[in-house]
């Protein structure tokens, strides 16, 4: 019977078995853990033991034959290996290749086929992770990552790239048992910098903000992204800048890539930058653009976009702003065998600077994929009406083709009629991209109008409160233009024989061209006379000459000369807004003749002889009511005034009114002068002031009157000048051959 060993060599027996274990136990650690890194789809991975203690382990690791060496590192205690796990695991200055799918159609990727890690803890730090997708090759540096394990799932800290990038990732990122969930939010103060390090070098400035839901159900079932961005002080180059963004999209991955992006509402606000505000208009140059583009149906996205660049199509409500300008109604954008097919319906279009609006524009152009991107299509506006109170102008409807190149020129071409089918001017429109410079020109129709057909009035309603009436030919073009070199705005009003009925006053055959050199707001320089051959106001006036200025809503009248009673009268200059509720001015008399004053006052029995001087302040109302304030004429000269009426008036035949009148029948006055004040339509107080002798009336004996008419005598006088109107015939002669009588 043997005895037993020995104490002291089964000691030793115990102590060469352990140092046996310890000698194996690195190599076998290194072999278990290359095994694994093969099997994760690393097959260049090379791994180096450097140290193997009691609580830590630590080798060199390299996972593809190009990258450089970085560290792995183990933290265990005895306690977590007897209930299989590890404490920590820590990777240090690697560079992590993900590959795409092999030839095999293997879609598999190394973050769906890492085995199930009993590890608490997963601390990346200077990890450069290259992801393959789509034949393209970039880059993601993660630094000081941190994975803490808690009841099968991952919680996740930690930065991608430089500190002006930080990707904060909280939630439940990931299942042991297969599939990803969870939240990332993402802040960039550089986001160019982040899209050159994913190979996307875009000109973007700003700061960038974005929060992804991850879900991922099943190791084979594709990763859905589900991120919303956030965007504050954005730039885009030189172009936009100043600018805020809110958008929202649903990403597919597959083990081969991007699978399909899904975008979801849109927002984006942003103002011209130094590039684009040169080709603008000036009054979208300085103000901001709005862009904003929601889903048609709450289960539709907008846009859908394969992996391929295929466009499934968007279909969105759409809305644009440019300052007080906008346009807002259906968009819809449909990939074509040569490019891109482009349409909005139904859309609704403001112009508050201009005082426009419009409803029920259509839009549809094809672009050429291929330079210079050429661009065909025809727009439609059903109505485009003016905002203001009165309307400007009648509801119109444009209609017309679009054209040009993308990358050269674009030239729009509309007609412009009533809502009833008239046809009232063409207007025509063209950009240059290149040089970011373009011109409106607008043309109208000779507008011909007739108090039986065409009414001024329905044209522009706002002219009503001054324009009763119009017949005439009337025509007018506008030209305007923008960017560099485009010179000032223009626009020329052409009148030929018009007629106008402004309230009581009527105008006959306005003939003149008047020209704009600023449209908004409009202004019409001095030194462009327009004639009237005569006007209607309860006087005669004929050969009539005006020029005046207007700058915005303020007009000033520089000159206005007309013939009246074989004298002239002139309006002093006087400047005064349109649209104010009166008018005030001054008409100037020279050499009046007071036979023809007295004729035209059709006073049975009344005759005079002279010439009369003097000032009519006239007080012109919104209505077209005329009142004298106080008017003066005087005798340049003695002459002579007759009044003997076949039948004399009952009020005139005894007591002092007879003997005036036995005065009046032959008297030669020295002086004369007439006040006047009154208003058309109303009561007239009018007094005359004589100085003179009948040499029939008391042997010639001096008299002097001053009297005041009221009464019987105002009365006739007045109605007398209310009841004047040009005489039928002159107004034929007028229209037939336009001269004067």
């Amino acid at each position: 019977m043997p005895r037993p060993p020995l104490p002291r060599r089964r000691w030793l027996t115990g102590g060469i078995i352990s140092l046996a274990t310890l000698a194996a136990l690195p190599l076998a650690a290194e072999r278990l853990l290359d095994r694994q890194l093969r099997r994760a789809g690393f097959p260049a991975a090379e791994l180096r033991l450097m140290e193997l203690g009691a609580t830590r382990l630590s080798a060199r690791l390299r996972l593809s034959a190009n990258a450089p060496a970085g560290w792995i590192e183990i933290d265990y205690s005895f306690g977590s290996l007897l209930h299989g796990r590890i404490e920590r695991l820590r990777l240090a200055d690697l560079y992590l290749p993900l590959p795409a799918a092999g030839d095999d159609g293997d879609t598999s990727s190394p973050l769906t086929t890492l085995p199930v890690l009993p590890i608490d803890a997963l601390v990346l730090d200077g990890i450069r992770l290259q992801l393959s997708r789509a034949g393209r090759d970039f880059e993601l540096p993660l630094q000081q990552f941190e994975a803490v394990q808690s009841a099968q799932r991952w919680q996740l800290d930690g930065r991608i790239g430089a500190a002006a990038t930080e990707l904060s990732l909280r939630g439940v990122i990931g299942h042991l048992a297969g599939g990803l969930q969870g939240n990332v939010t993402l802040r960039s103060r550089d986001p160019a910098a982040l899209a050159r390090r994913i190979g996307l070098p875009l000109p973007l400035g700003g700061q960038l903000g974005a929060e992804l839901t991850l879900q991922q159900p099943a190791r084979a079932e594709p990763l859905s992204l589900a991120l919303r961005i956030q965007g504050e002080q954005l730039s885009w180059g030189d172009w936009l800048q100043q600018g805020r963004l809110s958008a929202a999209a649903r990403l597919l991955i597959d083990g081969s890539g991007l699978h399909r992006i899904e975008a979801d509402p849109f927002g984006l606000e942003a103002h011209p930058g130094p590039a684009l505000a040169p080709q603008l208009p000036p009054a979208l140059a300085a103000a901001p653009l709005r862009l904003g583009l929601q889903a048609l149906q709450p289960s539709t996205p907008l846009l859908r976009l394969n992996a391929g660049g295929d466009i499934d199509g968007l279909s969105a409500q759409f809305g644009l702003s440019f300052g007080n300008t906008g346009c807002g109604g259906h968009l819809e954008l449909q990939r074509t065998a040569d490019g891109l097919h482009v349409a909005l319906n139904e859309a609704d279009l403001g112009l508050a600077d201009f005082g426009l609006a419009g409803r029920g524009l259509n839009l549809a152009l094809d672009i050429d994929r291929s330079a210079p991107h050429s661009v065909s299509g025809r727009l439609e506006l059903a109505q485009l009406r003016s905002t203001r109170q009165p309307a400007l102008h009648a509801p119109l409807r444009l209609s017309g083709p679009f054209s040009g190149t993308l990358d050269e020129q674009l030239a729009l071409s509309l007609d412009a009629d009533t809502t009833d089918g008239l046809r009232l001017m063409q207007l025509q429109l063209r950009h240059d991209t290149r040089h970011g410079r373009g011109e409106l020109q607008l043309a109208s129709e000779p507008l011909n109008f007739a108090e039986t057909g065409l009414r001024a009035t329905a044209l522009w309603p706002a002219a009503g409160d001054y324009v009763s009436a119009a017949r005439g030919t009337l025509a007018f073009k506008l030209h305007s233009g923008w960017g560099e070199a485009a010179g000032p705005d223009l626009a020329e009003i052409q009148l030929h024989d018009l007629d106008l009925a402004l309230g009581a006053i009527r105008l006959y055959r306005i003939n003149g061209r008047l020209r704009a050199d600023r449209l908004w707001p409009l202004r019409v320089p001095a030194g462009q006379p327009i004639t009237i051959a005569a006007v209607d106001a309860g006087l005669p006036l004929r050969d009539g000459r005006i020029e005046a200025e207007l700058n915005d809503d303020r007009l000033r009248l520089r000159m206005a000369r007309f013939r009246l009673l074989d004298g002239e009268v002139q309006v002093t200059p006087f400047t005064t807004r349109l649209g104010a509720p009166r008018h005030d001015f001054v008409l100037a008399a020279h050499g009046l003749d007071l036979g023809e004053l007295f004729t035209l006052i059709a006073l049975d029995g009344l005759h005079g002889r002279g010439r009369l001087d003097g000032a009519l302040p006239l007080r012109l109302g919104r209505d077209g009511s005329l009142e004298i304030v106080d008017g003066q004429l005087h005798a340049t000269a003695p002459g002579d005034l007759r009044y003997a009426p076949a039948e004399p008036p009952a009020f005139l035949s005894e007591g002092e009114a007879a003997l005036a009148l036995q005065a009046l029948r032959n008297f030669h006055y020295q002086s004369l002068s007439m006040q006047l004040d009154g208003r058309s339509g109303g009561e007239m107080h009018v007094g005359l002031s004589l100085h003179g002798a009948n040499p029939d009336f008391y042997g010639g004996h001096p008299v002097a009157f001053n009297l005041r008419l009221s009464g019987a005598l105002a009365g006739l006088l007045q109605q007398g000048l209310d009841s004047y109107r040009l005489p039928e015939q002159i107004r034929e002669r007028l229209e037939r051959n336009g001269k004067t009588p």
